[in-house]
């Protein structure tokens, strides 16, 4: 009879932890795709200084907001979603990016002004 401290609600230890290795690896490969699709929005509108070089759109051409909204619609997300990617990638360049640190982390310390202090 197999002993209850063996299973880990119904997989056995050594499959629990199989499990926990795969969901890590899968955690791992959310974050980058999150900074990675912050990587696509700021090539589909950079960032700008305040105003922008094109605020309120004209025939020729969308306001950022249009822009990402149109962005955030064709691949199913939100567009809040979509500025949060970007900025976040904005803030993250990738040769400053840390391997294993969360999306969430870098979104937060994103907001932290000093780039030496983030």
């Amino acid at each position: 009879m197999t002993d209850v401290t063996d299973r880990i609600g119904n997989v056995t230890r050594q499959r629990y932890e199989q499990l926990v290795t795969q969901a890590k690896k899968l955690i791992a490969q959310i974050a980058r795709s999150q900074i990675s699709l912050g990587d696509v929005a700021l090539e589909v509108e950079p960032m700008r200084a305040m105003g922008g070089s094109m605020p309120n759109g004209t025939d020729d051409l969308f306001t950022v907001t249009e822009s990402l909204q149109m962005f955030a619609d064709d691949i199913g997300v939100e567009r809040r979603t979509v500025e949060d990617w970007r900025y976040s990638a904005n803030r993250w360049p990738e040769k400053r990016r840390k391997e294993g640190v969360s999306f969430t982390v870098h979104r937060i310390l994103a907001s932290v002004v000093d780039e030496d202090e983030r």
